[in-house]
């Protein structure tokens, strides 16, 4: 993780990765959390290292939430954006914008 992003800085580019958290289990109440920066699959690295983490959950009802775990960007705030998904469509579209 620590080589991409010296590429990264040395090239003055953006790189995506998509991780997939590991498995996440279900509380005691039977209730499963959203994962969090500590749930990416292999080790804690990309998570420090990363400067911008996000992470896109469905959700029901056709609804997905965007949300903004980490930043380094003084520009930047944490929060999250609720999409609704259209069926016929194939499109989000913007429900709710919430800055923490």
């Amino acid at each position: 993780a620590r080589a991409i992003l010296a590429c990264a800085m040395d090239l003055d580019i953006h790189i995506v990765m998509v991780m997939h958290p590991g498995k996440i289990r279900a509380d005691r109440d039977g209730t499963t959390r959203p994962p969090d920066i500590g749930d990416l699959k292999g080790s804690s690295g990309p998570g420090q290292d990363a400067h911008n983490v996000l992470r896109l959950a469905r959700h029901e009802n056709n609804r997905a939430v965007l949300t903004v775990l980490k930043c380094r960007s003084e520009l930047a705030r944490r929060g999250h954006v609720v999409f609704g998904f259209d069926v016929k469509s194939l499109r989000f579209t913007e429900l709710e914008v919430k800055e923490d």
